[in-house]
């Protein structure tokens, strides 16, 4: 499909011209951002960053890192600022603070994103802020106009290529510092927040861990219910003032009302006092519909927005009408102004971007259901995909984020190969009904709190933040500080090795020889003894060491004409009911072990010290044990449990030496 170069020109027309109405084919999905528009707007002068503290740096990037094409070698400006006051230096391994830029310029980054100055000297970190391509300065192409001049231009502006940017722009500050032993933790608040913990898991040799604030990496591709988003705004006017709810609940069909009388727009207008004569209904209830999220998304201290709206709605002056009180609603939070609904804005080249990139992957299904606050409209994926193609001329992908960053079965997936993510939300924002709220394993934690809004714990901290706001932010220093002393992550300095191990209740005899196992750094190993499968899987930066333990029992029913008196002791002896067979125990470990290859290496190994302790233990490989009844005899094929004893895979942790990076 053909497009033209005026698209810049065309995505602003359709941006600022008009809002689309909830049953046109274009759906809003809400701005992700650690900072409401309404304190920000990206064209406004930003607030001065110390030159002194702050330095301003540019990375020549490659456009595009997974082609060989002639044009992926072409290069970009991109932008990256670094605080040195706080860092210990290269010498002393001091870690690194990548905070990763989303959305938006990171111009006023360093004075927005407080958590990270604010806890910088308590780990000596080098703070780093790297832009997101085709945001701020760091535009491929030359221009702004030129990079979103159409499809083929734009194209290179995903996800994906913005972190193998970060990790192109942090191995690069590593090797201009001589910092290779500096660890490096990477940061991000809602959109960035999602890059933090896709960084940590596809680039893991480049970072020890995330700090992934209010990142809903679960509102894709039907993970989360469509209705949910609306589903907490609505629970958070609710909580605040049920007279408030109400009001904004039965607000919506007499908007439709009056908008239905003669001149019925015109009336509307003059009692929400428009910039401009409305147009359509939707323009009106769009707005207010955007007001009442983002003023949930952002309900954070002192202001609250979601109270200062419903203080406007109850307050109003007894016997004022529905309108009226909606109205009061809006001046409480944006002021009595000369104007309120749709004013003129200025171009954002945020709501440029953000739109490209919701219509190619971050296709987030927000629809509004019937049990919400708000009149019921459903995502439509067919609309979307209507309404992006109008825009750009190609379609979206809505399965490509959980299929290249997953999230399908996420606690099965990450606790398999994930480690050292720290999840933050807030419950009253929104969007955390598509976060990571419940831990996944020991080091991939959610930290949240029920009275926290959007990215809450990345602002700068204040005398006035609530109890529950600091006790979060500590929270999260105190999993980053967990690790202790450095020591060496073991690899291939783990070695096959024999040693003898203390005695404990559960080691083999004193007379048994207690072997050593591989030692190999597959992470922690438990044993789970409900299992037939002895052994699963964690995570922990530790060598370990395997040997058997005397005797676990492995029940599966046999049947046979065995039969025991009440009360008879079961006897350990072979018996034809229950063949001895090595065959079943050595399934039984392959079962257990398949997950590991180190360890599936030295089956042999295993196989061979099995053989050579179980004599000693006395205990044969498999034997009956009749169920005893309190019926007396019974003749006929009674069942019969058949009891495998398998060696038990146990580990001793011995820390290796070295530095290591520090972890989560």
């Amino acid at each position: 499909m053909k497009h033209h170069s005026l698209l810049f020109l065309v995505l602003i027309f359709l941006t600022y011209s008009r809002p689309f109405s909830a049953t046109q084919s274009w759906t809003t999905i809400p701005r992700m951002s650690p900072i409401p528009e309404w304190e920000a707007s990206l064209h406004d002068d930003p607030v001065a960053v110390d030159a002194e503290q702050v330095k301003s740096f540019f990375f020549k990037q490659t456009l595009d890192h997974f082609n060989y094409k002639p044009e992926s070698y072409t290069t970009f400006p991109q932008r990256y600022l670094i605080n040195f006051k706080y860092w210990g230096g290269a010498n002393s391994s001091a870690p690194i603070f990548a905070y990763l830029g989303a959305e938006a310029p990171i111009d006023n980054s360093p004075n927005t994103i407080g958590f990270l100055i604010d806890n910088a000297a308590s780990f000596n970190a080098l703070l780093v802020y790297i832009e997101h391509r085709y945001y701020g300065k760091s535009v491929p192409f030359g221009s702004r106009e030129e990079a979103l001049k159409n499809a083929s231009t734009i194209g290179y502006f995903n996800s994906a290529q913005a972190l193998a940017d970060y990790a192109a722009v942090l191995k690069h500050i590593k090797n201009t510092l001589h910092a290779q032993n500096s660890p490096v933790i990477v940061i991000g608040g809602s959109y960035g927040g999602m890059l933090a913990s896709w960084f940590r898991l596809k680039y893991p040799h480049l970072t020890v861990g995330a700090l992934a604030s209010s990142a809903p990496i679960l509102y894709f591709d039907n993970i989360t219910p469509q209705n949910g988003y609306y589903s907490v705004v609505t629970r958070d006017y609710r909580e605040a003032s049920e007279t408030c709810y109400k009001t904004i609940l039965q607000s919506w069909s007499e908007i439709h009302r009056v908008a239905s009388q003669p001149n019925g727009l015109v009336t509307l207008s003059k009692r929400f006092n428009t910039c401009h004569l409305l147009n359509q209904t939707d323009e009106l209830i769009n707005y207010l519909r955007l007001m009442y999220g983002y003023g949930a998304q952002y309900n954070q201290p002192p202001k609250y927005p979601v109270n200062v709206i419903c203080g406007g709605i109850d307050g109003a002056s007894l016997g004022s009408d529905i309108l009226s009180k909606i109205y009061a609603g809006v001046v409480a939070l944006k002021g009595n102004t000369t104007c309120t609904v749709n004013a003129p804005t200025n171009v954002s080249e945020t709501t440029v971007g953000w739109r490209w990139q919701t219509c190619s992957e971050m296709v987030i299904p927000i629809g509004i259901g019937n049990d919400t606050m708000f009149e019921p409209n459903p995502f439509n994926i067919k609309r979307y995909v209507e309404g992006c193609k109008k825009i750009f001329g190609v379609s979206p992908r809505p399965h490509w984020v959980t299929t290249y960053y997953g999230g399908h079965n996420i606690t099965l997936v990450l606790g398999r190969f994930g480690s050292n993510i720290i999840f933050s939300n807030g419950l009253k924002d929104p969007y955390s009904i598509g976060g990571v709220l419940e831990n996944i394993s020991d080091n991939i934690v959610a930290v949240h709190t029920v009275n926290g809004s959007h990215c809450l714990d990345l602002l700068r901290a204040n005398d006035s933040d609530p109890e529950w706001l600091v006790k979060q932010r500590k929270k999260e220093i105190k999993i980053m500080k967990r690790s202790g002393p450095p020591t060496h992550v073991c690899g291939l300095g783990c070695h096959r090795r024999q040693t003898k191990l203390a005695a404990s209740s559960q080691a083999p005899p004193a007379s048994s020889p207690a072997h050593v196992y591989r030692v190999h750094d597959h992470r922690q190993t438990q044993v789970d003894r409900s299992s037939t499968s002895p052994i699963r899987y964690l995570e922990a930066p530790y060598c370990h060491t395997y040997r058997p333990q005397p005797i676990e029992h492995v029940r599966k029913p046999c049947y046979g004409s065995h039969t025991v008196t009440p009360g008879e002791v079961p006897k350990y002896e072979h018996s034809p009911q229950c063949p001895r067979t090595t065959k079943l125990v050595n399934d039984s470990l392959r079962r257990a072990i398949h997950l590991d290859p180190s360890v599936l290496a030295t089956t042999s190994t295993l196989h061979r010290h099995t053989r050579q302790l179980e004599p000693q233990l006395k205990v044969p490989r498999v034997h009956p044990l009749s169920r005893a009844t309190t019926q007396g005899s019974h003749s006929g094929p009674q069942p019969i449990e058949c009891h495998v004893v398998i060696p038990i895979l146990s580990h001793n942790s011995k820390i290796c030496s070295g530095p290591r990076p520090m972890k989560l």
